[in-house]
């Protein structure tokens, strides 16, 4: 199981995420440890070579699990809820990806107009 100051951790990586400018959502207490790792893993994604992230390197999410002390018999679970944070972060990655493209195309269509 995990260590009070792995919990320590995760509580004060969460309310310095928390205090950011993101909106507000909500987490289900099954799904809490799964963001924790998540939150720790922040840094942890892997860029394709052409840009754009592919997912988070996944012997990173075992170290992290190990050193919170998360025991091995439920970091299968956990791993397996981390995916689907992923893929929301992922996909939220990629719209924000689409909505910046069109913007940058309707500068440019204003800059061509002004010529």
């Amino acid at each position: 199981m995990m260590n009070e100051a792995s919990r320590a951790a995760i509580a004060a990586r969460s309310a310095q995420a928390s205090a950011s400018s993101q909106p507000d959502f909500e987490i289900f207490y099954n799904n809490w440890l799964a963001w924790g790792v998540f939150q720790a893993c922040t840094t942890q994604w892997r860029i394709a070579p052409m840009g754009g992230y592919t997912g988070l390197d996944y012997t990173a999410v075992h170290s992290v699990m190990t050193t919170l002390g998360i025991a091995k018999k439920k970091r299968s679970s956990h791993f397996n809820r981390l995916r689907y944070i992923e893929a929301g972060a992922m996909a939220e990655m990629a719209e924000q990806r689409k909505r910046a493209e069109k913007k940058r195309e309707r500068e440019q269509q204003t800059r061509r107009r002004r010529r």
